[in-house]
C-alpha cells in the first residue's frame, strides 16, 4: 500500500521499480485521503505508461487496497506543475469520459516538462518530456467559409463611415452604434443586405457539396524538428550586425503626430434677409420653393405623413421639389395598398404633381415637383378644409393685386433631360414659369467605390451645365436645385481634412472641381452668397452613424441661381435661403429659397 512520506504520498516500491513519484502540495494522509480529496473536486485520475493504461479511476472510486502509482490530471488551482517530480519518463494526459456532463473544465496547456537527467523513455512515449495538451483540431483551409448574415454585411459596409465619424470611439462603442443604426433601418433599407446574405448562403451550400475533407492529422502530420530558442539579448545590447567597426547606430526618429481634421458641429446663427412683412411693404409676393431628398417616398409618408402639409401651410411653399422618391408609376404610385395618390390629394390637394420615374431600373432614383394651383381671383383653389369651415395656417390666402396670378403658375413642365445618355433614371423635372426656369435635379452619386465618378463629372456635369446655359439663352434666369451630391468646401463638411474624404463620394477633388466649373460659368450658390460666414448648416447626416444629433453632417443640397437673380433691377430676385434641420423623415432635411416677385 502507498505510505505517507514527507510532503506527500509516495508508492512504496516507486524507486525500486522505477515508477513515477507524485507529490502533492500538502502533507500526511494515506491513499484513501488522496482519493477523498480529489473525489470531492470531481477529478479524473489515470496512470499511463507508454501506450498502456495501468489504471483509470473516476472521482476516487478505487478500492484503497489497489497497488499503483497515481497520476492526477485536473484543472486549476488543483493541478500545479511546480508540485510534480518525475523519476521516469511518463506521459500525462486527460482521459475522455464515456458519458457527458460529468467532467470538470480541463486545464489545457501545451507546456512540456523535461524529465530529470538520467531517465530513460518508455516505448511509445515522447522522449524526455511530459506533455499535457489537448490538441485543437486544425481547420481545413480548403473548407468553405461559413455564410454571413445581413447584419454582418451591413457592418462591413458601414463600419468605415461610422469609424470616420467617431474617430475616438472604442471597439465596443462602435459595435453599439452599428447595432443601433441597423435597428433603425427600414425593411427597404435592409433589403440589399438580406439579398447579400441569401447569395452568400447559396454560395456556402454549393461549395459544401463540392468540398472533400482533408486527411486526418495522424495521416498527414510529419515530424518537425524543434526550433532552437532565440538567444535573449540583455537590455540595451546591440545586435552583432550593428557592432561592426565604423558603423554607427542610427538615432530613433520621433513619432509623427497624427494630422487631425476639423470638427465643426456648431450651428452659427443666421440673419434672415426677408419676411412676409417686407414683401407686403414692397407690394410684391414672396414665392417660396422647398427642396427635399426624402430617401424613399413610401417609407417617408409612413414616418412623417404630415410633413408635406406642414411645408405647404406653415412655411407657405409654392413649389415642393422631391428627390430620391424611389417610386415607379405602375408599381407604387397606383398601388391600391400604398394609396400614394390619395395621400397627396389629402395632404396637398391644392398642388399639381409632376413625376419623373426611372425606367432603366424600377423603384430607383426618381424626382417629383408639386406646384400650387391658383384660382382666377388671386386665391388658392379651395380645399376640403375650407368647405369644413377650418382655416388654414397659410398666410398666402390672398395675393396683392399688383402681382398677376399668371406669374405664379408654370407654362409647362418637362420630366426628361432630353439626352439618351441621361434619360431613364428619373433625375430631372423642369418647370418653365413666365419669369424664370425652375429645375429640380437629383445628381448621380459617384458610388461607394466611385465606380460612377467618371460618368458623373465628365458626362453628367458637363451636359447639365450645357442644358442650363441653353435655358438661359431663352432670355430667362434659371434656378436649379436639389440634391447635388457634393460638399463643396470646408464650410460644407463637419470633418474637413479627414483622410477618407478625398476617396468618398461627394467630397472627391474631381467632384469639387467639376462643381466649381459650374459655378464659374455664371451661377451662384444662393445660401453661401447670402450667408457667407454660416457654419454648421448641413442638409445631410448619416443615419447609420447616428450623426444627426451631434450635427456631424454635409451640405449636399443647394439652390444654384443665375447671376441676374441677385441684381437690384431684376423683376424676380432671390431674397433668402436656409435649412429646416428640425424637420425629420429622411437623412436629409428640407432647404428653402424665398424669391421676391415684384409687381
Amino acid at each position: 500500500l502507498p505510505v505517507a512520506g514527507a510532503g506527500g504520498i509516495k508508492h512504496k516500491d516507486a524507486e525500486a521499480d522505477g515508477l513515477a513519484s507524485i507529490r502533492f502540495p500538502w502533507c500526511g494522509g494515506g491513499l484513501s485521503s488522496v482519493l477523498q480529496y480529489f473525489s470531492s473536486r470531481r477529478l479524473w485520475l489515470s496512470v499511463v505508461s507508454g501506450e498502456k493504461t495501468l489504471l483509470t479511476c473516476p472521482w476516487g472510486g478505487l478500492s484503497s487496497s489497489a497497488s499503483a502509482a497515481f497520476v492526477v490530471v485536473g484543472s486549476p488551482p488543483y493541478w500545479k506543475p511546480g508540485c510534480l517530480s518525475f523519476l521516469h519518463s511518463w506521459q500525462v494526459r486527460r482521459s475522455h469520459l464515456p458519458f457527458a456532463g460529468q467532467h470538470p473544465s480541463p486545464l489545457v496547456t501545451t507546456r512540456t516538462l523535461a524529465a530529470p537527467a538520467g531517465a530513460t523513455a518508455s516505448s511509445g512515449s515522447e522522449q524526455g518530456s511530459v506533455s499535457i495538451n489537448k490538441k485543437k483540431k486544425k481547420r481545413d483551409p480548403a473548407a468553405p467559409k461559413k455564410p454571413k448574415n445581413a447584419y454582418l454585411f451591413f457592418c462591413a459596409e458601414t463600419r468605415p463611415e461610422i469609424k470616420a465619424s467617431n474617430p475616438d470611439a472604442t471597439f465596443g462603442e462602435l459595435q453599439t452604434l452599428l447595432g443601433k443604426a441597423y435597428r433603425e433601418l427600414t425593411p427597404e433599407d435592409k433589403a440589399p443586405f438580406d439579398k447579400l446574405a441569401e447569395a452568400d448562403k447559396l454560395r456556402y451550400g454549393q461549395e459544401l457539396e463540392r468540398y472533400s475533407p482533408m486527411a486526418s492529422d495522424d495521416e498527414a502530420a510529419k515530424p518537425r524538428a524543434k526550433a532552437e530558442p532565440k538567444k535573449r539579448r540583455g537590455k540595451g545590447s546591440t545586435p552583432a550586425s550593428k557592432k561592426q567597426k565604423g558603423e554607427e547606430q542610427k538615432p530613433k526618429s520621433p513619432k509623427k503626430k497624427k494630422v487631425d481634421h476639423q470638427r465643426w458641429t456648431e450651428r452659427t446663427p443666421l440673419t434672415r434677409h426677408w419676411n412676409a412683412a417686407a414683401a407686403e411693404g414692397e407690394g410684391s409676393y414672396t414665392f417660396t420653393v422647398v427642396s427635399w431628398n426624402v430617401a424613399g417616398l413610401r417609407a417617408f409618408v409612413k414616418k412623417q405623413p404630415d410633413a408635406l402639409k406642414t411645408l405647404a401651410e406653415q412655411y407657405g411653399a409654392d413649389v415642393i421639389c422631391l428627390q430620391a422618391s424611389f417610386v415607379a408609376q405602375d408599381i407604387h404610385l397606383d398601388d391600391p395598398k400604398l394609396k400614394l395618390r390619395d395621400h397627396f390629394k389629402e395632404k396637398i390637394g391644392d398642388f399639381e404633381g409632376s413625376w419623373s420615374y426611372s425606367t432603366k431600373k424600377k423603384g430607383y432614383s426618381g424626382t417629383a415637383m408639386f406646384i400650387r394651383k391658383w384660382g382666377k381671383k388671386g386665391k388658392k383653389q379651395s380645399t376640403m378644409d375650407s368647405f369644413m369651415g377650418q382655416k388654414a395656417d397659410d398666410d398666402k390666402s390672398k395675393i396683392p393685386p399688383e402681382v398677376p396670378t399668371e406669374l405664379l403658375e408654370p407654362i409647362k413642365v418637362e420630366t426628361e433631360f432630353g439626352s439618351k445618355a441621361h434619360d431613364g433614371e428619373g433625375r430631372i423635372c423642369i418647370a418653365e414659369f413666365p419669369l424664370f426656369y425652375l429645375v429640380n435635379t437629383y445628381v448621380p452619386n459617384s458610388g461607394q467605390k466611385l465606380d460612377r465618378l467618371k460618368y458623373r463629372t465628365e458626362e453628367w456635369d458637363t451636359d447639365f451645365l450645357h442644358k442650363m446655359r441653353s435655358l438661359e439663352d431663352d432670355g430667362k434666369p434659371v434656378i436649379w436645385l436639389g440634391d447635388l451630391n457634393v460638399a463643396f468646401n470646408e464650410k460644407d463638411t463637419w470633418n474637413e481634412g479627414a483622410k477618407h474624404l478625398p476617396k468618398s463620394a461627394g467630397t472627391t477633388p474631381e467632384e469639387r472641381a467639376s462643381f466649381d466649373r459650374q459655378l464659374g460659368a455664371g451661377f451662384v450658390d444662393a445660401f453661401r452668397h447670402l450667408h457667407p460666414e454660416g457654419r454648421g448648416h448641413y442638409s445631410y447626416w448619416s443615419q447609420r452613424a447616428g450623426n444627426r444629433g451631434p450635427n456631424k453632417g454635409l451640405r449636399l443640397d443647394y439652390f444654384i441661381c443665375s447671376q441676374e437673380l441677385f441684381e437690384d433691377g431684376s423683376k424676380v430676385r432671390v431674397r433668402d435661403s436656409y435649412m429646416l434641420p428640425d424637420m425629420e423623415g429622411s437623412d436629409h432635411c428640407p432647404i428653402v429659397l424665398e424669391i421676391e416677385i415684384k409687381k
